[in-house]
């Protein structure tokens, strides 16, 4: 009678063999596994036991069958395992011997812990005389527990690109995946912002503190029902043990409901991080400086609240990402936020001198500096425009007139419409200039995706917008939405009018030397990032894409004033003693810097 019970049990089968039979079962999809038998759907709608040697091929030799399959064409869908996650390759091989020259899509169902795994992981799908790259895609749920690990495996991606290439950006397998790296400078910061405001908004609650002049960057979400009665009873019941001070605290009247009503997430943080071994006094308590010698923030206090409950760790989690990005937003507004080295982008870049200029400053080693000007194509042509459309909405018939199908599926948080549902293409006002929007989900950290009022905008004639724009500044100078066909003629005009040598000017040789030098002009000239130092590679290519072998990196120079900077670096003392009293003063200004950004509360608040 058990065993009767038990076979009438409605269980999962195996996520392997559930996978194979969903996409397709044997005949299309290749396992490149180190099983020797598998569940397989029968005739009779029935899964039975196999053996994977009834194909009449080898167990030693079963892998190596299955990539040939993939390879082929015969096979559009490959599932490996640690098995095979080296020594095999199923990438779009640029030659006749590989019949499927698709574009991989590769995922990651699981994330190994070691960086050099995942390297080797990611490139099966990614090797040279490859036809076109893959793309990526991580599943990772939104809980904190789960972020926290690929938080951590993505800093070792970028240590080891660091290491090896001299850019922490430089693995591709980490585009994308900046988000996921919180364990920085602005990661720290929040954290020691949420941990004052819970503290203050405590005290303040049970009478210890005044009303906190400073306002968090994000407004703390309320808590549950059940979450604020039962932390309101329990300030009731216990009044001396918290410290209430009696006569002056919020729960004074001895009303519950009023007092429940007035918790948030702040209120509860104290509470919940006592639990897990984080006294929120002790970081109070803590100098600027030791806050800034501190390494371990971010990653304490994510491992720690994975001791808390589902819902309490997600909370605190869900309210970390949103105070991140808000920091990072301030960050990158300042100048202060250290973006790394990033790559001249555009259709055709072309290196414009064959022989730079050559700054006539005398520098402690043998190169010299050099001004080097490069031109660039930014154009973005109508197939790319339209490509990326069908990127974000998975319609590939998108070129017609109906109405866009928005396909894209996202979690929302928020009842506020359709993510996405305002991408397309739209005219100007007055000139009929076209553009394309793409909504941009400002909480991707949380793996969420809600209705924002921000928009990536991209034009025919020049690069994409470095700023997001607000759905009413779309609203109010390109007012007209157009289907596909109706913008390709405008957008095709535009595009043929673009400037063909928009001018770069880089500065490279010993660019460390100049460094002070560089922004105390910018300071002098008032530009607009005058904060911050942008390194930048240039590689020169032709419009098809090839590389030419050419590359230079160097200081970023603002275009309107790249002539009196470069005069200003000629005209420093770049000696030793001048160096080093110029390296002091840099060093003072960031310093005062820090001291400014550890106050409690941003000036934008």
């Amino acid at each position: 009678e058990i065993m009767k019970k038990i076979d009438a049990l409605q269980l999962p089968g195996n996520a392997l063999d559930m996978l194979i039979d969903e996409l397709g079962g044997i005949d299309a999809v290749a396992e490149m596994t180190g099983r020797t038998s598998r569940m397989v759907r029968n005739y009779k709608d029935e899964f039975v036991l196999q053996k994977r040697t009834e194909n009449g091929v080898s167990a030693n030799e079963q892998n190596l069958y299955e990539r040939e399959e993939f390879q082929a064409g015969r096979k559009l869908v490959a599932i490996i395992s640690d098995a095979a996650s080296s020594g095999i390759s199923l990438h779009a091989e640029n030659n006749d011997r590989v019949k499927n020259k698709r574009r991989r899509v590769h995922f990651t169902l699981e994330l190994p812990w070691s960086a050099d795994k995942t390297i080797q992981q990611m490139g099966r799908s990614h090797r040279s005389n490859q036809l076109v790259p893959p793309q990526y895609k991580l599943l990772v749920s939104p809980l904190g527990g789960e972020r926290r690990f690929v938080a951590a495996v993505t800093k070792r991606l970028e240590s080891l690109g660091a290491l090896t290439q001299g850019d922490r950006r430089a693995n591709a397998v980490t585009k994308g995946w900046d988000c996921f790296n919180v364990d920085t400078k602005e990661g720290a910061a929040t954290v020691l912002d949420v941990y004052h405001f819970s503290n203050w908004s405590t005290k303040e609650c049970l009478g210890q503190e005044d009303e906190n002049d400073q306002k968090p960057l994000v407004n703390p979400p309320a808590l549950g029902a059940n979450e604020r009665m039962a932390l309101a009873k329990l300030c009731m019941e216990n009044q001396s043990l918290i410290g209430a001070v009696e006569g002056i605290w919020r729960g004074n009247d001895g009303n519950v409901e009023a007092l429940a009503n007035e918790f948030n997430v702040l209120h509860a943080a104290r509470l919940w991080l006592s639990l897990v071994g984080i006294d929120l006094e002790e970081y109070e308590k803590m100098s600027e400086t030791a806050a800034d010698k501190k390494t371990d923030i971010v990653s304490k206090f994510l491992n720690r609240i994975l001791g808390l409950e589902i819902y309490r760790q997600q909370m605190l989690f869900d309210y970390f990402a949103r105070y991140l990005q808000k920091t990072v937003e301030s960050a990158i507004r300042d100048g202060t936020h250290a973006r790394g080295v990033s790559t001249c982008g555009g259709r055709r870049v072309t290196f414009r001198d064959f022989k730079p200029l050559r700054l006539v400053t005398p520098t402690p080693t043998v190169k010299q500096l050099e001004l080097l000007s490069v031109a660039v194509d930014q154009g973005f042509a109508y197939d790319d425009a339209l490509a990326k459309l069908q990127e974000v909405t998975g319609d590939a018939n998108i070129s017609g007139d109906p109405v866009l199908a928005q396909n894209r599926e996202f979690i929302s948080t928020a009842q506020v419409g359709r993510f996405g549902s305002r991408d397309g293409f739209r005219l100007q006002r007055y000139d009929k200039k076209p553009i394309l929007i793409i909504e941009v989900g400002t909480a991707s950290l949380r793996g969420l995706s809600v209705q924002t009022d921000e928009f990536q905008v991209y034009h025919p004639d020049k690069l994409r917008e470095p700023l997001t724009w607000q759905w009413k500044k779309v609203e109010y100078n390109y007012p007209t939405a157009v289907s596909p066909s109706q913008a390709r003629v405008p957008w095709t005009r535009a595009f043929e009018r673009r400037n063909l040598r928009a001018e770069n000017y880089i500065l490279t040789g010993p660019i460390l030397y100049c460094w002070p030098f560089v922004l105390k002009c910018q300071y002098k000239e008032d530009i607009v990032m005058k904060k911050s130092i942008q390194l930048i590679r240039a590689i020169e290519k032709q419009e098809d894409g090839k590389e030419t072998g050419q590359v230079a990196i160097g200081i970023l120079l603002d275009t309107r004033k790249a002539p009196e900077i470069a005069k200003f670096v000629e005209q420093s003392n770049m000696t030793n003693e001048g160096i080093v009293r110029a390296m002091e003063i840099e060093t003072n200004l960031i310093e005062d810097q820090k001291k400014q950004k550890r106050r409690r509360g941003y000036r934008t608040a």
